[in-house]
Order: C-alpha cells, then structure tokens, then sequence
C-alpha cells in the first residue's frame, strides 16, 4: 500500500505547477483514498442502521466529512497526523455503535429467553402449575440464543473478517446526512481472474477460506453458478456498492457474458440494470495482440448503469490491443429474445446479428439439443491414464486432433501432434462411466471439442463406427428417433451452421451446450442431406484431401433454401466462412 501511496504522489507532483515564480501548487492529498482490506467480505451490510452511532457518538456525518476534506487539504505532516487519528477515533466509535438486523435479532431472541425464564421463576414462587409447553419453548428459545451468540463470536473472531473491508462507513462521500448509504457514481476496475478453490489446474485457481466462500454466495446470488469466479462476483459487488445513477466499468474474461456458469449475473444485468457499451478482445494465443501479455484469455471491457432501461448497446470487437473503430448496436429484447434461457451476448456485428436472430425466428427452427444432446467423450487423459496402450489389437482412441470435417485420421502420418493411442477395455471398465462405454458401441457423430477462435471453421464434425473410443477432447452425438446421423452431420458441417457457432462462441472451446443450441430444420430435404453427406465420407475414406467443395456447397445451398436467405444474408455467412 506505501508503494502505491508513493506512485500516486509521484503523478499528483508530476501534475504540480507555479502559481507564480515561488508557489507551487499541488493537487490534494488524495492518499487517504487509498485503502487495503478484502473488498468483497464486510461485517456489517451497506443497510446496517447508523442512527443509533450517531445519537451515541458526538460526531456526525458532517464532521466526518470535514476531517477528510481537512485530511486532503493540509499543510503539514502533523495536520494530515492529526487529522488520521480523528478519522480513526470516528470510525471506531460508528463500528462500535452500529445497529444491524443482526444485532436486533440477538436481542430479541436474549429477550424472549429472559421472558420466559422470568415467568417460569415467579410461577415456581407462587407455586403456581408451569405447562411443559412453557419449558419447552424455554429450551427452543435458548437453543436459538446460543446459535446466534455462536454466529456472532464467529463474525468477531473468524480470520475470514479479519481484512474486512467496511464499505458502510470508509467514505463519507457516499453517505447521506443521516448516514445512509447512498453508494459511487462510478465504479472501475480490473478484477482478478481465477475460480475460488479450483480442483483442476489449481495455478489460476484462487485459495480462500470455504467459509469465505459460502459468504459471498449468499452476498452474491446473481453471481452464483459452477464454481465462483473472482470476476463474476466483483461486478455483482461493483452494481452493490454505487448509487441508484450510478455506473460501472470493469476489464472481465469474456466468458462471462457467453459461458452457462455466468447466466445469473448476465440475467441480473438485464433485468435490473443495463448494458451500455461492450469491447471485445477475443484474442487469446498471440502475446502480441492479447490485451494482458501474459494471461491468455480472451477479454471484454464492460459499461453498465444501475438504472433500468430497455435500451440498446453498442459493442465493438478488436483483434488487436486496441479499442475498434468498427461498432455494431443490439437492441436489449432483441438479444433476450434470441437465447432467453443464456441471454449471450454474440461476438459479431449488427447485419449477423439481425441474420442470426433471423434464423432461429424462421418458422420450424428447432434446437439440435431437443434432438441428440451433445456429450463430451468418455476417455479422461489425466485420469484414464492407466487404461492406454500402444497395442492395435486394443479398441482404437480418438482425440480432438484426429477429427475434421467429414474426416477421421487413424495413421500417425496424418495428425500434427501426438500419437495414435488404443484403449484397454478390461482396465477402462473399471474407471469409466458405464452409461458412456455402451455410447461407444454404437455410430455416432463426433465433433472436436477444442478449436481455435480465429478459425474459419469452429465446428468439425465427422461419423465414427462403433466401438471406438472418444477422449475427453472430443464431443459426440448420437443416433436420435427419427433423425440419421448422416443428415445431421451434413447440418453440423454447413457453412449456416458454422456461422450461428462463431457468432456466439468466445472461447477455444466447443461446448456441448454451445452445440446443443444449433439450429435445425426438420424437412424432407434433408434425405438429400444424407445422401449428400454419405458420398463425402466415401470420398474422403479414400483419400483425406478429396475435393467435396461441390458437394459440400449443394448442402449449403439446401440449408440457405429451407431459412429463406436473400443474396445479402447468404453473403454474410459466406463471408464469415471465407
């Protein structure tokens, strides 16, 4: 914090000047702003009633507000002294004095106790009859008093409040005359980034205390989903803690305003508050071009406003540590509308926006997850280890890089990194889910489960025999009721289909949800699909880099008929394939 202190200082005399040839002038000293605590955990709630520390205490808001204001503007070391143990003395005795719900609730249920126990006695005195039920209710009634004295000595001495950060009185700038707390204008920030208490790849995970943890899901519902992400919460604490006007600008990972885990906090946004401006950096692999050279992650700077209106925003996307020129506006009920369940927010421009929400509007559009949901495949690398052999009388393993469009690679001369490796049935059995080794019995569709963002094509799919094994790099879909699986595969692997994927997808990864929400048509026209999608697979059996262009866009030509696209709409999901 004295590093930080001192660079402010830095700039604030950076930013000195000359009144004239022998006075300086300097900005105030601001310092005093600068406070460490954990932000997002507080011992008393931004409602917690002060009325009763002001009416005890011989100070008021005011004064506090002037000890601060005299803090800034000092002349000297012993005056901003002074001023830091005023400042204190009046914390102290507002913290000291404070009425909370809490606080009445404890007296109440040490009322009640003593009620009940009084009358008890004066019965015994007077020797009157005391009704078991009376006893009883004495027992319930100090059963309760002991829970929440418990629950009070934890908040006094449990180290997760030992940083506390006490949002409800460290500024009097946001508070009213009587105290209320009336919240920033603005708030900014850059939070961290990091689940809380990751398993899996603990070194981006972020370590706290569990009890910690289950405090801010209860402070932070609307940020809840998966595990808790640093981020998520920051900005549900962000719109807590500013005013009724106020406004909110954070740098987050874009995943959270595309990923299921971030649905909640995306909804509270959406029907509490707004959205006013998006940019976008979904960059991710060039250090270069990536906004933080060394996280590698795609990112978004995000505006929002307290207020409450159903208006549209503005987004721009940028492959470059830049902010774009190139802007596109989304109505708010236009992009519900589109996903109400995920309420995404799609990485494209106004013109795809409008197709896309065009395609999922036109009449006999279904999901493909109401079909044939989108499993991931059932080889865990990291905990399947025991099961691979190098053996090929073994059952063949697919991974993600042995899969591409209407192509399945099994000779190691065909893919670019790794090797081909075999499954152990007898040993898999006994450390693999029972329901997914029976799915590997049967054909199926299988996509790669990681692609990169700037690919053209994002999905690759192709059809596999039974009995193969799919790792965990990998998605798959099987054979629905009613529907082949060549006829699906020629949909998966349409130009329409790729462009819905891209415009939605922020990340490397092909998300089974992601897949599931694809759109499909169910038509007659689609027995051509089949056909079409059976003599691809046959031409690339026998030579992996067969020219099926021809075939491929007959597909497309099919699909773009049964959405009823203009010229201009075809053009823009040529384009995004191009």
């Amino acid at each position: 914090m004295k590093i930080c202190r001192l660079r402010l200082w830095i700039e604030l005399l950076k930013n000195a000047y000359y009144k004239n040839e022998s006075e300086l002038e300097t900005l105030p000293n601001i310092d005093i702003n600068i406070k460490c605590g954990n932000s997002l955990i507080s011992r008393f709630k931004l409602d917690a009633d002060l009325k009763k520390a002001l009416k005890s205490s011989k100070w008021t808001i005011d004064s506090y507000r002037i000890a601060v204001s005299t803090y800034r503007n000092a002349q000297n070391k012993e005056q901003k002294r002074e001023m830091v143990r005023l400042i204190s003395d009046i914390k102290n005795d507002f913290e000291t004095n404070i009425d909370t719900p809490f606080k009445g609730k404890l007296s109440r249920a040490r009322g009640k106790v003593d009620k009940l126990a009084t009358e008890i006695n004066t019965r015994k005195q007077w020797g009157e009859k005391i009704p078991n039920k009376m006893f009883k209710d004495l027992e319930k009634a100090a059963k309760t008093l002991k829970k929440l004295e418990a629950e009070r000595d934890s908040i006094e001495t449990n180290k997760v409040y030992e940083e506390a950060f006490e949002w409800r009185f460290e500024f009097p700038e946001v508070l009213d005359d009587n105290g209320n707390f009336i919240g920033f204008d603005v708030v900014i920030g850059n939070p961290p980034y990091g689940l809380f208490n990751k398993k899996q790849n603990r070194k981006v995970a972020l370590t706290t205390d569990k009890l910690a943890v289950e405090l801010l899901k209860q402070k932070y519902p609307e940020a809840t989903g998966g595990v808790i992400n640093a981020a998520r919460i920051f900005y549900a604490f962000a719109i807590k803690i500013s005013s009724k006007k106020g406004f909110q600008c954070m740098i987050i990972p874009y995943g959270v305003l595309t990923d299921t885990t971030s649905v909640k906090l995306r909804k509270h946004i959406f029907e509490n508050h707004s959205l006013i401006k998006v940019e976008a950096f979904p960059e991710r692999d060039s250090t270069k071009r990536r906004v933080f050279e060394d996280v590698k992650m795609s990112t978004a700077i995000l505006l929002t406003s307290s207020i409450k209106t159903d208006n549209s925003f503005d987004i721009g996307i940028s492959y470059e540590r830049e902010i774009s020129d190139n802007r596109a506006v989304f109505n708010t009920i236009d992009l519900v509308d589109l996903n109400p369940e995920l309420v995404q927010i799609p990485l494209t421009d106004t013109e795809s926006f409008n197709l896309l929400s065009k395609i999922y509007k036109t009449r006999g559009v279904i999901k493909l997850g109401s079909i044939t949901p989108c499993l991931t495949g059932e080889m865990d690398m990291t905990f399947g280890k025991s099961a691979l052999t190098t053996n090929k009388n073994d059952k063949l393993l697919l991974k993600g890089v042995q899969l591409d469009r209407f192509v399945m690679k099994t000779k190691q001369s065909e893919i670019s990194q790794g090797d081909i490796e075999f499954i152990d049935e007898k040993i898999f059995s006994e450390i693999g889910s029972a329901k997914k080794i029976e799915d590997s019995k049967r054909k199926r569709i299988a996509l790669q489960g990681l692609t990169g963002v700037n690919e053209k094509r994002r999905i690759k799919a192709t059809l596999i025999e039974e009995n193969i094994f799919l790792a965990n790099s990998c998605n798959y879909l099987l054979e629905p009721e009613k529907y082949h699986l060549l006829e699906l595969l020629g949909w998966i692997n349409s130009k329409l289909v790729n462009f819905t994927f891209k415009a939605r997808s922020t990340s490397s990864n092909v998300n089974g949800y992601e897949v599931d929400n694809l759109p499909f048509i169910r038509s007659k026209k689609n027995d051509v699909i089949k056909t079409l999608s059976s003599e691809i697979l046959a031409l690339k059996e026998k030579d992996l880099n067969a020219d099926t262009s021809q075939l491929e866009r007959k597909i497309d030509e099919i699909i773009y008929e049964l959405f009823e696209l203009d010229k201009d709409e075809i053009k823009i999901i040529e384009n995004a394939n191009a």
